[in-house]
């Protein structure tokens, strides 16, 4: 399920609230002192990498805006881009602005809107994503920095506990855990 984790069954999640922290982290080092999150808050990895980045940030006194959907989505159409809701939503945000948008193709969207309204990418406004899929963040223009995760490990651990399952070596499975590893930078947050 990407609504909650199931108690049930192991699952196969992610530090997501760490990922926002990281992102906050990110931005702090690089002496923004606005921020901004990209993310719906119906799934956990949206909400919870949502609430990262916003704790982070709050704790330090700061701003942050975050995009209101229930104002512009339609709830039948999940996930869509309504093009001109972000747009309306990247013109009243106060710049310069550090953005964290909840993955990579969320990312992409703010790209393409930022593009549409000739608002200058990292000038005006620094974008990163999540999940640092090398064809996404290299086909947006600027190319696109993002969190890098240990995925690869986490099908690693993933296997080696379903084996000790299978051999009876353990007789519960555990949550396998994917965390956050580092922020590739590329030009969309390369200000200074």
């Amino acid at each position: 399920s990407d609504k909650e984790r199931n108690t049930c069954v192991a699952n196969l999640t992610g530090d997501y609230f760490g990922t926002g922290m990281m992102a906050a982290d990110f931005f702090l080092r690089k002496g923004y002192t606005r921020f901004a999150y990209y993310g719906y808050p119906d799934t956990i990895w949206m909400r919870e990498r949502g609430e990262g980045f916003r704790k982070k940030v709050q704790d330090t006194g700061r701003p942050i805006y975050m995009f209101n959907e229930d104002a512009y989505r339609n709830p039948d159409e999940k996930w869509s881009f309504d093009a001109n809701a972000v747009s309306n939503w990247l013109l009243n945000l106060p710049k310069p602005m550090a953005l964290f948008a909840c993955d990579d193709y969320f990312a992409l969207q703010i790209v393409e809107a930022c593009k549409m309204n000739d608002i200058d990418i990292p000038g005006e406004i620094a974008v990163l994503g999540v999940d640092n899929d090398d064809l996404l963040c290299n086909i947006s223009d600027p190319t696109l920095s993002s969190i890098e995760l240990d995925v690869e490990n986490g099908g690693y651990e993933a296997g080696r506990i379903l084996h000790q399952f299978i051999e009876k070596k353990i007789s519960s499975l555990s949550d396998v855990v994917i965390n956050p590893i580092r922020v590739v930078t590329r030009k969309s947050t390369e200000r200074y």
